[in-house]
């Protein structure tokens, strides 16, 4: 019994429901494209050919091609801002690492913003632009400090015959009012 090339494609197909590697390979391809010409050795190539017109992912309805549009432009300019986002704090982390804070310090509010940027756009989370902002702003301060001595802290004590005055002791609470007894 012949096998018809029809069931191999459809055999194909359902094996490569969802995934576009073994559509877009042309291990199947060639009995479509060779599917419904004559041929004189083998009768069963002469039926109609199979429309496959697109692949399992790709939509079909106007607004889902729409959708799918919406998507791409989404994704390119939510990369952008992430992108510029990570940029703008590895160009702060290596600026800290050169030893130039005051060049991190001018860098960091272009960082923030671009950071804020990101997370309105829900390019990057709130938590994780807020946790970056954070991170930043204490390793240029942190940075900014390094040369600094810490100043010694000298303990505030009373002056010598001045006692301060001593608050009056609070008044007792009034016993709480009972049940009434007849």
């Amino acid at each position: 019994m012949i096998r018809s090339p029809l069931v191999s494609v459809n055999a194909a197909l359902r094996r490569a429901r969802g995934r576009q590697k073994l559509l877009n390979d042309n291990t199947f391809w060639p009995i479509c494209q060779s599917w419904g010409q004559s041929s004189e050795a083998d009768p069963a190539l002469a039926r109609p050919p199979v429309l496959l017109l697109s692949y399992p992912g790709m939509p079909i309805i106007a607004s889902a091609k729409k959708r799918v549009r919406t998507a791409n432009r989404q994704y390119e300019e939510n990369n952008l801002h992430r992108s510029r986002a990570r940029t703008s704090v590895k160009r702060i982390r290596d600026l800290l690492a050169a030893g130039k804070t005051a060049e991190a310090l001018a860098e960091l509010p272009r960082a923030q913003s671009y950071l804020d940027k990101a997370a309105k756009t829900n390019a990057l989370h709130a938590h994780v632009a807020a946790r970056q902002k954070a991170g930043l702003a204490a390793a240029v301060k942190a940075d900014g400090n390094k040369d600094k001595t810490p100043k010694r802290v000298i303990p505030k004590t009373a002056a010598k015959g001045k006692t301060a005055a001593k608050k009056p002791p609070a008044k007792a609470a009034a016993p709480k009012a009972g049940p009434k007894k007849d």
